[in-house]
């Protein structure tokens, strides 16, 4: 996978809320699978302690290789804050998805997806 960002309203360290796109893709399901996404993307104005952020996504794989399923585009958003710096910090997300499961692994047509991201310096996180 491989994902190009790119902020909408002026220069990357511009002051202020800001609103990128996000565009990706790549091979997934060991080659299976294309994959390519898209992903619009806003935060409030950064700060050292807490920066809220959330955005909408929509996701397609497309099969490439002999066999392989065909699925339907997976739709959603998701919403996170980043507690921390830029260069220290943690940031935990919640996503919410509509996703079809075109193997029937899952019962509902809905995914929550929880994530958390460290950001910077891991042991100096944990206080060593």
């Amino acid at each position: 996978m491989a994902n190009y960002k790119r902020r909408l309203n002026g220069v990357s360290q511009a002051p202020g809320a800001a609103t990128a796109i996000m565009v990706g893709g790549g091979f997934v399901n060991w080659g299976d699978h294309a994959h390519l996404e898209a992903t619009l993307i806003t935060s409030a104005e950064d700060n050292d302690r807490f920066t809220p952020y959330g955005g909408l996504r929509a996701m397609q794989v497309i099969p490439i290789s002999r066999g392989a399923v065909h699925d339907s585009p997976t739709l959603g958003g998701f919403l996170g804050a980043r507690i921390g710096t830029l260069t220290l910090g943690i940031s935990p997300e919640i996503g919410i998805y509509y996703d079809h499961s075109a193997l029937g692994i899952h019962r509902g047509n809905f995914l929550f997806v929880p994530a958390i991201t460290v950001h910077g310096d891991v042991a100096r996180l944990l206080g060593r």
